[in-house]
């Protein structure tokens, strides 16, 4: 911040608050149980629709090829 000033802060702004909430999260595990689970579940599922888009992909790639 010395060097770049506020707009090294604005800039990243959302990152910094998620990168924040995601340390008092963990720290408070019990507290945000719940949420943190949710949060596991949701990060399965995109996992899960990426791996099945690039099944999906290499599949077509190769009924071309």
């Amino acid at each position: 911040m010395d060097i770049n000033g506020d707009k090294a802060v604005l800039d990243h702004a959302n990152e910094i608050v998620d990168i924040m909430q995601s340390m008092i999260m963990r720290h408070f595990e019990k507290r945000y149980e719940t949420a943190l689970k949710i949060q596991s579940v949701n990060h399965l599922s995109t996992t899960k629709s990426i791996i099945d888009i690039l099944k999906a992909a290499i599949d077509t790639a190769k009924g071309l090829a």
